[in-house]
């Protein structure tokens, strides 16, 4: 380690002092192994068990804290604290050092810290804390001691076990492991989900809602709360392909291939037993309406006495509706392989008449879409705009 004009190197039981300007080397021997050794305030520090903590001063030691903090517990790194210390042990968690007196530091993260052996730490420029542990990893608190997040092997770590710290100019953080180099950019606004036990399987859809942050993939509907370090887990019931998650009226609707299901938190309740549901969509001019497509055409959900319920298929119409819009006073259904449906539907919401097709265009992976004031259709030529003339 570097302070001002010296370069300080330590071995298991004697300290090399480099002299930067005249290139003279000071030694100073330990009786006892120096497991770590502390830059604080640009003063050397080391740990002896049973003693206390040390300082280097004038070429010698000199005991500076005795209490039983530093007799029994291994100290793994020493930060200033408001006007005393903030002292990190290796099994203890954090303990605040003021006006000589010795008292836990008690934060969020502590249940975490009691399970897990802390070897190295680094306090970063923006004031968190990162903690690196001999099997989980590494953590990163906040300033107060909120675990921000926990980043191990099933994370993208080569190794679980981060023996050094370094944080660069750019506020990028450098892993030394028990096997191998780690790099973590700490300020990059994209966090990875790596999904190594393949728990959540292919991602078809997501959404945010009420603090949670939701996954329909090919093995059901998964969730984690947005701002929380938890896996993501598998809502009970939602096993399955889910199509499609939609918020409407600040409420979560799932399309799932067993029908479809309003979401609470971490239940599912099905509001519709009919089998493959593609999308959910309000019904334009019908408040409490929606209309949802389906493998074997259109249904409406309707809400009744506060709560929905499948009020009925919309007959006349046989086709799956995986894309459809409401455009032009009428309905827009598209079918990759069959084409484009338009139709309109009785005043009552039960029937579906004047329907037509254009075959001219079809194909697979297309799909409609309204935006802004147009109707879009996609496919892998490129895409068309509708045009109602």
């Amino acid at each position: 380690m570097s302070i001002d004009r010296f370069m300080v190197f330590h071995s298991l039981n004697h300290f090399y002092i480099y002299d930067l300007q005249d290139d003279s080397v000071k030694v100073i021997e330990s009786e006892t192994t120096l497991p770590k050794v502390f830059n604080f305030n640009k003063n050397l520090y080391f740990q002896t068990l049973h003693e206390g903590l040390y300082r280097i001063e004038n070429d010698s030691k000199s005991l500076r804290y005795n209490s039983e903090l530093f007799l029994e517990n291994e100290v793994i790194n020493i930060f200033q604290y408001q006007d005393g210390l903030l002292v990190l042990t290796r099994d203890k968690g954090f303990f605040k050092v003021e006006k000589g007196i010795t008292k836990p530091w008690e934060i969020a993260a502590d249940t975490l810290l009691s399970k897990v052996s802390v070897y190295s730490a680094l306090k970063l420029k923006n004031g968190t804390y990162a903690l690196g542990t001999i099997a989980h990893g590494v953590l990163h608190l906040d300033s107060d001691g909120k675990l921000l997040n926990q980043i191990d092997q099933l994370k993208g770590l080569r190794n679980n076990t981060v023996l050094s710290l370094f944080e660069d100019v750019d506020g990028n953080l450098w892993l030394g492991l028990d096997n191998g180099i780690s790099f973590i950019n700490l300020t990059s606004p994209i966090n990875v989900y790596h999904d190594s036990r393949g728990v959540v399987g292919s991602v078809y859809v997501s959404v945010l809602h009420r603090g949670n942050l939701y996954l329909g993939t090919n093995q059901g509907l998964f969730y984690k709360k947005i701002d929380g370090t938890t896996d993501f887990e598998r809502i009970p019931g939602t096993q399955g392909q889910v199509w499609s998650l939609n918020v409407i009226d600040n409420e979560l609707f799932c399309g799932h291939h067993m029908g479809t299901f309003l979401i609470k938190n971490d239940r599912a309740s099905s509001i519709a037993n009919v089998q493959g549901t593609w999308n959910i969509k309000p019904m334009e001019g019908r408040p409490g309406v929606l209309l949802q497509g389906n493998y074997d055409g259109l249904y409406l959900l309707e809400k009744a006495n506060g709560s929905w319920q499948l009020k009925n298929k919309i007959s006349g119409f046989e086709h799956s509706s995986r894309y459809f819009e409401f455009f032009d006073k009428k309905i827009f259904v598209n079918h990759e392989y069959k084409g484009l449906f338009t139709m309109y539907i009785d005043a009552d919401l039960y029937r579906a008449f004047n329907v037509d097709i254009d075959t001219m265009i079809k194909g697979a992976n297309s799909g409609i879409k309204k935006y802004r004031n147009d109707l879009l259709y996609c496919y892998e030529e490129g895409i068309l705009k509708y045009d109602k003339d």
